[in-house]
């Protein structure tokens, strides 16, 4: 029959859920499976029933809470899978403790990340330990894995020697024509500074509000956007740090307001320290934006390793000498922007959904 299942349960928001999204909407129309059946809680499957030709299951189990449903998941999701008659389930979440034909697909550098799991408090990192042992396991016995980035071959690859591998990115919805031209920043042209990111601690959103407020203080015009959900603690933590009118929390907006934030903006910064693929990066991007950036994890790699703007999020100085220079030297922010919209061409949906098949299609063959 060749159906392909897509265990999609903890698929809820941001960078997974996109990919989700068009995976699926390219999928609608492919002839690499004759079937495909979506496993997902109710939340998500509400953001997937515009789609054509995908069959969409949501049962109680899969609304529990996800340490929860694990166990559900070990015990009776294989039945599910037989149920529907699955020949192969694709795991973008990258914990599946079935022994079932599978291929994972790892967006979660966290668990892999040592360093990373200090900053974060005890029971946060804690949940994150028993996280990673549930992927370890799931990478031992999966038949195949899609990375996302050299990066995260490179890190997480060591935990699944005998599985098929390739990398494969993923892709940007909206790709620009136009790269930003920024004329000099002073007191009646401000940079308009942007950072889409959720607040977590590794995001280092605020040492980041600390550099800006300090160089408004010493008489910069910067004006000073920051979009991304967070829970209640994390607001009120980062709302108290600004300290001047020019730095401004949106909070968590839609798919289109993001768009909208990033086509307004003249320069974006990113601060992370750990990520697999940050597609907000990648929009940036393909917005023509000059970007500001994180010099760790798979940052360089999406940059080619060659932008003049890299910084230690981690330092205070750093951050606040890159966000300087940026301010200063308009000439190379420019170049930084043209850069920038010419590698995005690399990243493209069409081409994710293809080579996902594809590699999904070779793993089930293999396995008949």
């Amino acid at each position: 029959m060749e159906v392909l299942g897509i265990e999609a349960v903890n698929i809820r928001n941001s960078g997974g859920l996109k990919h989700l999204i068009f995976f699926l909407e390219g999928c609608s129309n492919s002839n690499f499976f004759k079937k495909i059946i979506v496993f997902t809680n109710s939340h998500t499957k509400s953001k997937l029933t515009h789609i054509n030709n995908i069959t969409i299951i949501s049962k109680r189990s899969f609304n529990l809470p996800y340490y929860l449903y694990i166990f559900y998941q070990f015990l009776f999701f294989k039945r599910d899978l037989k149920f529907f008659k699955c020949d192969l389930v694709f795991v973008p979440g990258s914990i599946f403790l079935n022994n079932f034909p599978n291929v994972l697909m790892p967006q979660n550098m966290l668990p892999f990340e040592k360093n990373e799991l200090k900053r974060l408090k005890f029971s946060e990192r804690l949940k994150l330990i028993l996280v990673g042992y549930a992927q370890k396991y799931s990478l031992k016995k999966t038949d195949g894995i899609i990375f996302l980035s050299n990066y995260a071959f490179s890190n997480i690859s060591k935990y699944s020697p005998l599985s098929k591998k390739t990398i494969i990115p993923h892709g940007i919805n909206d790709l620009g024509t136009n790269f930003k031209i920024n004329s000099e920043f002073d007191s009646k042209n401000p940079m308009r500074l942007l950072y889409v990111s959720p607040l977590y601690s590794y995001k280092h959103h605020e040492k980041v509000i600390s550099a800006v407020n300090e160089l408004i203080h010493e008489g910069l015009n910067i004006h000073y956007n920051i979009v991304g959900s967070g829970s209640k603690s994390a607001i009120i933590s980062l709302k108290s740090k600004i300290t001047n009118s020019n730095i401004h929390y949106v909070g968590g907006v839609s798919p289109n307001e993001i768009s909208h934030y990033l086509s307004e903006a003249d320069v974006f910064i990113f601060a992370s320290t750990c990520e697999n693929l940050p597609i907000t990066l990648l929009e940036a991007m393909s917005h023509g934006l000059p970007i500001i950036c994180s010099k760790f994890g798979v940052m360089p790699e999406i940059l080619d390793n060659s932008s003049n703007f890299f910084f230690d999020p981690t330092n205070f100085e750093s951050i606040k000498y890159v966000i300087s220079k940026a301010y200063f030297d308009i000439d190379s922010l420019n170049l930084e922007a043209k850069r920038n919209l010419k590698l995005s061409k690399l990243y493209s949906w069409e081409t994710n959904i293809y080579k996902t098949n594809k590699f999904l299609r070779e793993v089930y063959d293999e396995r008949i």
